[in-house]
Order: structure tokens, then C-alpha cells, then sequence
């Protein structure tokens, strides 16, 4: 155990205290610009990234380490209305590493197969240098990196880890299974190796790979010393591991399973509640009648067989993450009580998940809000327990990590910081819309999520603003009519939160002028994105 650092009681309102930053400079994504971040105050507490795969909100009451008396949600800050950029996993990563939209990353799929996605083109266009990593190593942290990283990562003997981290442990596309997979072992000066996991029937958990990565964060923590650190653990649960080999199509730790599967509990484990008592949320938009939607949501009601592969999956994922929970027990008793007052701790997935609402069986990638409507809670020093609903993006991790260090962000990202938020300020100016954007990509077997697409129509290209009383989407690049939400029913009879009435003629035409300016933000030419984000009208 590393020995313990002074409280610091005072980060949040240091950074509350700094101007405001906001992404107004036009910009490039094809060469990596000049980091112009400067230290502006010391001392600097640790921050802990907890960061999930496909992870939907009604999964959150089965997690007693952020629900639960003793959870994080019960003492941090809760985000009601944060949103994704893109719920798609390689483009939401860079996002998040970035802190800049997918129009301005230009990573907007899963593969390379388009040449607009995946790890080599995140690699090839600089980003790698341009992630929280680098300034955060350059003013004295001690990162780590641990998990899934980017959509078609590989490394070979000799790998050097992306610039900015101090270890890295991560797996490639093997991840994806759970059990049998290869993870890289890098602690700068020290380490550098490849571990080959593979599945031991009489200590079947002993590769699970959340268990792996729970193992290595604790090992992360203790070897920090006095230097400050940022921990990214980047789970691959709940994410499908393809259901293949005799496997659940979400497969849990073995001790979370039945006990006919070798499972410790008759029926496994799912948190509070029993699991042979568990079926999916039958919200009103679960198996609604879509023949309002678009025509590629369109379908016949599901099948009670649908339904039972639905029920079945959803208790696989409950059970799937009893073992999050435990990783995020784990780590925070690995810091003393002194620590755990001096570090953040940041949970959030990369983006949320359907199963059967809208008649949609499984997947994401939508604009409705079970997709790109999703988990954020922060706990840490100087956080005012509450619920915020200003609404927040992914694009602000970059600079709210950044500030949490003190740090001041550079003024060429799309993000804000969600310091002040976090400390109690309740600003008059802030983000009126969250921009959700989309790009289909042609099928490609290299990408995780193809299974889960090929059950249902995946989602076209399409824009999206989602305000707090609205949600437009717009298919303009495939010649369709918008799609809109009246979410607090000011425009139609009655409210429509789950997005049930699709009600087209009704989208104010400002309002698709506004998503067509915020579609194009941080281009060169054009106003940034916090800054196009503050002028909308609605």
C-alpha cells in the first residue's frame, strides 16, 4: 500500500475558480496540434476512470457499488442527463480520449474498413498523441491503462504502448470471449511482456478477464507511491462474447452462473435481488408498435420465443456484472482512507444498449434514449452529493480530468469541464443540446458487434440533437424525413419521454437549422462545438 497523501479538499474549487474554456478554435484532425495546456495549480489528487462496455441504465440497481447504501452514487454526483456522441464503441472512445466530436475525430466506425474507423486510423491520425494521457504523464502522474482500448488493436513482441502511459495492459479483439484472450504487460522500464490467458477448467475464473484487470488495477494502485495517478479500467463487460464454443451469448464469471453451470447459487448470482426472478424491464417502449418509426425500425411485434432469448440475455448481463462490482470494491479498498478522500473515482460506459424496446432485439447504435442516454457518476473531493441535469457529453472528459489535476485544458477541444458542476455551481450558460451522430459501416466480421447487428436493421447514418424536451433526428444523407420526439409535451398533448410518438411535422424547422450548424461545429470556419451548443434557440 503506497503511503497516504494529504487531503486535498480544495481541487474542485481550484478549478472552479479558473475562466471557463470552450472549444472555439477551428480545427484539424489530420495533423495532431501543439498541446498548449500549462499547470495552473497544485497539489494533485488521483483519479480513477471506471469505464464499462455496452453498459445500459437498467442494470445500474444490480450494482451495489454504485447503487447501494455504501455506493457511489450515494455519495458522488449523478448525471441525469449525460449522452454519448455516438453509441458505438470505437468512435465513443475516441471521443472520450480526445474530448472531440466523431465529425472531428474521424473515427466514426468500429473497423477500417471505410477508412474512417477502428484503431489504425485512430493511430494513423495522430490522436495517439493528443489523448488526456499526455499532459497528465508531462505534469507528473503516473497513468495506467488497462482493459479494451480501441476496436482492431494488435501488438506484437516489442509493442510500445501509445504515448502518455506508464503502464499498459490490454487486450486485443480475444477480449471479446472473456476467457481465452492475450494481454499485453507494460510498466515503463520495468515490463514488457505478452500474457497468453487460457481458460483452466479447475480454476475456470482465474482468466476472466474482469477478474484480470481487477487484479492488475489493485497491483497498479499499491505500486504507485507517492506519485499521483490516473487509472483507466476499461471492462469489456457486459459486452456479448459472441455466445460461441457453448458460451452465453453474455457470459458471467463462472461463480455468477447457475449452479447447474457451475455457478455457486442455484440460480447465480445477480446482486440484490434473485435471479430467477429477473426479466427485462417491460418499460412502454419495450415491444411498442413501431408503425410510426422509420422504416428501418419498422417489424412485426416480437415472439414469445424473442422475448425468452431477450429475458434470458438480460439475466446474463445482471449476472455479467456482479463482476464489475467486485472489481470496483476491490480497487477502492486497495486505497487507505486518506486516498479514498484524495481520489476521484469516474464511472461511465462507452455507451448504452437495447434489448426489445421499440422492438429492437439487442444492440445499439440508435439515437433513442436506452442508447445514448447513460451512467455518470463522480464521486471525489470537494463533489457535492446531488443529481445534475445539465446536460454533458463524452467530450468532457478530457478537459474535467484535466482540471481535476490542474491542469487547464487547451482551448482546441469540443468538451467543457464538469468541475464547477461536480463543486455545486449551477451556471446560467451552458449546453442547451447533446449533438448524437451516426455512421453505418459496411459489414465487416472484423467488428464485435456485427452479431448483435445482423438480428436486426442497424441503424443508418443519420444527425441527431437531443435537448431536454426534445429529441430530432435527421436521415439527410439518405433522403429521409426527420424523426422527432415532443419529450415534455410542449408542442404535442402529453409527454413522450420513452420516445413511443414519432410525430415529424411537429420538429420546429429552427431546430434542424441548429442541427445542421452543430453537425459541422469545430470545423475550420465554424464555431466550436461548446460555443455552437450555447446559441441554440430552443
Amino acid at each position: 500500500m503506497r503511503p497516504p497523501t494529504p487531503l486535498i479538499a480544495v481541487a474542485v474549487c481550484l478549478a472552479v475558480a479558473l475562466p471557463p474554456t470552450a472549444a472555439s478554435t477551428a480545427h484539424s484532425t489530420s495533423a495532431a496540434p501543439t498541446d498548449t495546456s500549462t499547470v495552473v495549480a497544485p497539489p494533485k489528487p488521483n483519479i480513477i476512470f471506471i469505464h464499462t462496455d455496452d453498459l445500459s441504465p437498467n442494470l445500474l440497481p444490480y450494482m451495489s457499488a454504485l447503487t447501494g447504501p455504501q455506493g457511489l452514487a450515494k455519495s458522488g454526483a449523478t448525471f441525469r442527463n449525460y449522452f454519448v456522441a455516438d453509441s458505438l464503441c470505437c468512435p465513443s472512445r475516441a471521443t472520450i480520449l480526445t474530448g472531440e466530436m466523431p465529425h472531428n475525430t474521424g473515427i466514426r466506425t468500429n473497423t477500417a474498413n471505410d477508412g474512417d474507423g477502428g484503431w489504425p486510423v485512430f493511430k494513423r491520425r495522430g490522436h495517439e498523441a493528443r489523448t488526456y494521457a499526455v499532459p497528465l504523464r508531462r505534469h507528473g502522474y503516473r497513468t495506467g491503462y488497462l482493459g479494451k482500448y480501441m476496436n482492431g488493436y494488435t501488438f506484437a513482441p516489442g509493442y510500445k504502448p501509445p504515448q502518455g502511459w506508464d503502464e499498459w495492459h490490454v487486450a486485443g479483439n480475444g477480449g471479446y470471449g472473456h476467457f481465452n484472450y492475450k494481454i499485453t504487460r507494460f510498466v515503463r522500464g520495468k515490463v514488457r511482456t505478452i500474457d497468453t490467458m487460457r481458460r483452466s477448467p479447475s480454476d475456470p475464473d482465474r482468466t476472466y478477464i474482469t477478474d484480470v484487470l481487477a487484479k492488475r488495477a489493485k497491483d497498479f494502485v499499491d505500486r504507485s507511491g507517492r506519485r499521483p495517478f490516473f487509472l483507466q479500467i476499461s471492462t469489456f463487460a457486459p459486452h456479448s462474447g459472441g455466445g460461441q464454443n457453448g458460451e452465453p451469448k453474455f457470459p458471467p464469471a463462472v461463480r455468477d452462473r447457475p449452479k447447474s453451470q457451475g455457478g455457486e447459487l442455484l440460480h447465480g448470482d445477480c446482486g440484490p435481488a434473485k435471479c430467477n426472478e429477473i426479466r427485462h424491464p417491460r418499460t412502454a417502449a419495450f415491444n411498442e408498435d413501431t408503425g410510426d418509426k422509420p422504416w428501418w425500425v419498422r417489424r412485426d411485434p416480437l415472439t414469445r420465443s424473442e422475448i425468452n432469448v431477450i429475458d434470458r440475455n438480460f439475466r446474463n448481463r445482471v449476472r455479467m456484472v456482479q463482476s464489475v462490482n467486485d472489481l470496483i470494491k476491490g480497487v477502492l479498498r486497495s486505497l487507505t482512507p486518506a486516498e479514498r478522500r484524495d481520489t476521484y473515482v469516474v464511472f461511465s460506459p462507452d455507451n448504452g444498449f437495447h434489448l426489445g424496446e421499440h422492438r429492437l432485439l439487442s444492440g445499439k447504435g440508435t439515437a433513442y434514449d436506452h442508447d445514448v442516454r447513460i451512467p455518470l457518476i463522480i464521486s471525489g473531493p470537494g463533489v457535492r452529493h446531488r443529481r445534475i441535469d445539465k446536460i454533458a457529453q463524452n467530450v468532457d472528459f478530457y478537459p474535467t480530468f484535466l482540471q481535476m489535476a490542474g491542469i487547464r485544458p487547451p482551448d482546441d477541444r469540443d468538451g467543457q469541464t464538469l468541475t464547477g458542476l461536480l463543486a455545486g455551481a449551477n451556471p446560467a450558460s451552458w449546453r442547451k443540446a447533446a449533438l448524437v451522430e451516426h455512421k453505418t459501416e459496411r459489414p465487416n466480421r472484423a467488428d464485435p458487434d456485427l452479431v448483435l447487428a445482423a438480428r436486426n436493421t442497424p441503424a443508418p447514418t443519420y444527425n441527431a440533437l437531443r435537448t431536454l424536451d426534445a429529441l430530432l433526428v435527421d436521415y439527410a444523407a439518405l433522403g429521409q424525413p426527420v424523426e422527432f420526439y415532443d419529450l415534455d409535451g410542449r408542442i404535442g398533448a402529453q409527454p413522450d419521454p420513452l420516445q413511443l410518438r414519432n410525430e415529424p411535422d411537429w420538429a420546429p424547422a429552427q431546430l434542424i437549422v441548429e442541427l445542421q450548424r452543430m453537425a459541422v461545429c469545430g470545423r475550420p470556419g465554424r464555431p466550436g462545438c461548446w460555443e455552437e451548443s450555447l446559441s441554440l434557440s430552443r
